[in-house]
């Protein structure tokens, strides 16, 4: 029984006849059932789309989406509808945004699990809230929004206006508040 070969649109790419292999309707080798020797291919296929088919020219039979790294001249394209290969990025400016992402990796983060945040409270601190919550409902919204979020980000308005509500309630101070919502902060 042969493999009818589609697009993700379900487009027609070619039908398969068993123990065959087609080498023109992709970039890759297209493996018909029962085709010996099948795993020298498919490993050849999975090298290839890893690299993103890294060569000095462009994989033949492109695909909408396809992806295609030019080691000479260090560049990712992109096979589009108009059956063309569109560079993403030059050099100049994958060489400038790199530097900037390597700096940006070495900058204080301020997002934190809702655990890692809590940690940022004295024990006493994480006490009284609780025990301010059962009658403050505005302390108990908050811990509650603390307890769902899978991570709080501290320039978040939220974040701070939450804070700035322990301070309302005397239950930390504007110093501790600050302290807590200052990216640098060593634990309590």
């Amino acid at each position: 029984m042969p493999y009818t070969i589609s697009h993700t649109n379900g487009a027609l790419i070619c039908s398969l006849q068993p123990q065959t292999s087609n080498t023109t309707a992709a970039s890759i080798v297209l493996i018909g059932q029962g085709l010996l020797n099948y795993g020298q291919f498919l490993n050849n296929n999975l090298v290839s789309m890893v690299e993103n088919f890294s060569d000095t020219n462009p994989p033949r039979s492109a695909f909408n989406g396809q992806l295609w790294f030019n080691p000479t001249s260090n560049l990712l394209s992109l096979f589009d509808a108009s059956n063309a290969w569109h560079s993403l990025a030059t050099q100049q400016w994958a060489t400038n945004n790199f530097v900037q992402m390597s700096s940006a990796t070495e900058t204080t983060p301020t997002v934190f699990t809702a655990l890692t945040f809590l940690g940022r409270f004295t024990a006493a601190e994480q006490t009284a809230i609780a025990n301010v919550a059962t009658t403050n409902g505005t302390v108990l919204l908050w811990m509650i929004q603390v307890a769902a979020a899978q991570t709080l980000d501290l320039t978040n308005s939220q974040t701070i206006a939450g804070v700035n509500a322990l301070v309302t309630a005397g239950l930390i101070t504007q110093a501790r508040a600050t302290a807590i919502l200052t990216p640098s902060i060593t634990p309590p």
